[in-house]
């Protein structure tokens, strides 16, 4: 025989409070939650370390063999880019000037070939 005060005091207990799931039911339908609280999870870039390695070489590497003073491959690179966005020059145009100047240096030079590739690396750093 159930306890007519216990009986009482429990279905007052669930009316004043609730089964206390609405915050489940809220976060299942997406209630209460704006789009920029969820973070997305964090996802390692892959291969970051070796890029990182590439780029540090790059950044002592000559121009090519016999090249004196501080001109590296890297510094050769962000100079183009800083021609290209100082005169508007297109991808296209980048990619040919890169052409012609690695037909002018020596054969063991160390530029890059395309602008996409120049691009990339810059967007890394």
């Amino acid at each position: 025989m159930e306890h007519p005060v216990v009986g009482n005091m429990e279905e007052k207990n669930i009316e004043e409070e609730g089964l206390g799931i609405e915050n489940f039911v809220d976060a299942y339908m997406g209630h209460g939650i704006e789009i920029g609280d969820i973070e997305p999870p964090f996802v390692p870039e892959p291969d970051l370390g070796k890029r990182y390695l590439d780029y540090k070489r790059k950044a002592i590497e000559k121009l090519y063999p016999s090249c004196e003073g501080p001109k590296t491959t890297l510094s050769a690179v962000v100079e183009l880019h800083n021609l290209k966005k100082q005169f508007g020059w297109s991808g296209n145009s980048v990619t040919t000037l890169l052409s012609v100047l690695r037909r002018w240096l020596p054969k063991e030079n160390t530029l890059l070939v395309k602008y996409p590739v120049m691009k990339q690396m810059l967007k890394d750093l």
